[in-house]
């Protein structure tokens, strides 16, 4: 086996620390800079100077986070730095794959993802029939 082959997964492992620390204050920096007149994917904006820091990916990340998850979207950013401590800690240790755990956390997520949906197209269905009533 080449060598390049043998540190293949401490490299793949610094380009994910990389990337998510990246993300991580991506991310931070979006929602600290949030503004309600900017573009989103909650509302409509006409405004062509976008005040997020992070530009218009940052103004519609820091607005579908806070639509999903309200003021808990902080925690999303601090979440994603404990990962990052988490790789940064085991980043000599060989990375070892977890089928059955993330099978169960794409389940979960899937069907987290599903009942917002429904739940929310019953929720104005509900509303529409109460106005036409």
């Amino acid at each position: 086996m080449p060598a390049w082959r043998q540190h293949l997964h401490y490299r793949l492992k610094e380009g994910a620390l990389i990337a998510i620390g990246a993300l991580c204050l991506f991310l931070m920096m979006a929602l600290l800079t949030y503004g309600k007149d900017d573009p989103g994917w909650s509302h409509n904006s006409k405004i062509e100077d976008v005040q997020n820091f992070g530009g218009p990916a940052g103004s519609y990340s820091a607005d579908i986070l806070f639509m999903v998850l309200g003021y808990f979207a902080y925690i999303f950013p601090l979440l994603l730095a404990i990962k990052t401590w988490q790789i940064f800690r085991q980043r000599h240790e060989p990375w070892q794959w977890s089928g059955w755990l993330f099978s169960w956390r794409l389940t979960l997520s899937s069907h987290g993802a599903v009942f917002t949906i429904t739940w929310e197209f019953c929720f104005s269905l509900s509303s529409v029939q109460f106005l036409v009533s």
